[in-house]
């Protein structure tokens, strides 16, 4: 009878093979589960059953035919692959487990045109290495942060570029970038680019980070926040487009330092948003200093702030478009009396931004600051 995993696509002969050699002895030397072709290791289509976790050495190379043809299964909170080498290459198939798929430390790890999902675990959770890569990838149906950097206080992570990849609901943050409690920055180098995320808690959730790039992301219907920085200094936070967060669209707070939010399109509907919220947010507590704010296009439709600063120095904000309320069959949805909320505020420039306030058709507002 043919062995039928999960009701999935039943294994070969050569697959079930895979599976056994997976169980035994060799199950931690990659090279000798799989066929090594021209340098490679490479899986043909099908489905395969990974047994206990694979660990993945020095330049270690799996490349699959492609997500939804070579399938990866595996049952139970372990990883699926230890990394514990450098030069590491992971491409061409899908996986699913409960735990994490990869995991670990090594520098030089390459992730392309893999699809995950169905963790309860970060499907990639790298505590320790530089240069990691993650493009063309799909993320979905987790409870977990998809891909986490979560960094030993001896270890930093620098030089990371997660591009071009697609998060869909993540019950949790989709980009972790989890430096610590400070103060020491232990994140450096980032570069998230062009990403799309849909009905995810959090998008990008960053704490301590230094010279991050988070750039031409579209983000749709985030439960909590779009983009969000704690502790976090020379940031740029550029063109993105947010549509809908239910506590902020893009925030940097506690002790951050030379961000720029520069040409972000940001639309928050009524009842994405809490009362507190705001489409942009540069708040709080700590102080946040060095702060630009320009060329953003902003639309809100609640009765709160389009952008709040609280305990700010040096900050410049200039030449962004607000529009409160929207009009929907003749009528005015939503539209706050303030499209600046600022308090505490230090060394700061505020010129040449149009706030305009829907209220009816006869009484419509319009203001220059």
């Amino acid at each position: 009878a043919a062995l039928v995993l999960f009701g999935f696509v039943p294994f070969t002969n050569a697959q079930v093979v895979v599976q056994q050699a997976a169980t035994a002895s060799q199950q931690n030397n990659l090279a000798g589960i799989l066929t090594d072709v021209d340098g490679y290791t490479r899986l043909q289509p099908g489905s395969y059953y990974v047994k206990g976790t694979i660990r993945l050495e020095e330049g270690d190379t799996l490349v699959g035919a492609g997500p939804g043809l070579t399938k990866l299964f595996k049952r139970g909170n372990d990883p699926m692959f230890e990394l514990s080498g450098d030069g590491v290459t992971l491409r061409g198939f899908s996986a699913k487990n409960l735990g994490s798929v990869v995991e670990g430390t090594g520098n030089d790890l390459y992730i392309r045109d893999v699809e995950f999902h169905g963790q309860a675990s970060p499907s990639i959770w790298l505590r320790r290495g530089d240069r990691l890569t993650v493009a063309q990838s799909r993320f979905h149906d987790m409870t977990s942060d998809a891909v986490s950097l979560d960094p030993s206080s001896s270890s930093p992570i620098i030089d990371a570029s997660i591009y071009d990849n697609q998060f869909d609901v993540i019950n949790a943050s989709a980009i972790s970038l989890n430096g610590g409690t400070g103060p020491a920055i232990k994140i450096s180098n980032v570069v998230v680019r062009g990403n799309r995320f849909s009905g995810v808690q959090r998008a990008i959730h960053g704490r301590f980070v230094e010279r991050g790039s988070f750039t031409e992301n579209t983000i749709r219907n985030a439960s909590d926040a779009g983009i969000g920085l704690i502790g976090s200094r020379e940031i740029i936070l550029g063109n993105n487009v947010i549509d809908g967060a239910a506590n902020a669209g893009i925030y940097a707070e506690n002790n951050s330092r030379n961000v720029q939010v520069v040409g972000n399109v940001v639309t928050i509907s009524s009842g994405q948003s809490t009362v507190d919220s705001s489409a942009i947010v540069l708040d709080v507590q700590s102080k946040t200093e060095d702060v630009i704010v320009t060329g953003n296009s902003i639309k809100v439709e609640g009765d709160y702030p389009a952008i709040l600063m609280m305990e700010v120095r040096r900050a410049s904000i200039t030449s962004n478009r607000i529009v409160q309320g929207d009009r929907r069959n003749g009528a005015v949805v939503g539209g706050s009396s303030t499209g600046l909320f600022l308090a505490g505020i230090e060394q700061s420039v505020v010129a040449n931004n149009f706030i305009s306030t829907l209220r009816d058709p006869a009484a419509d507002e319009a203001a220059v600051l």
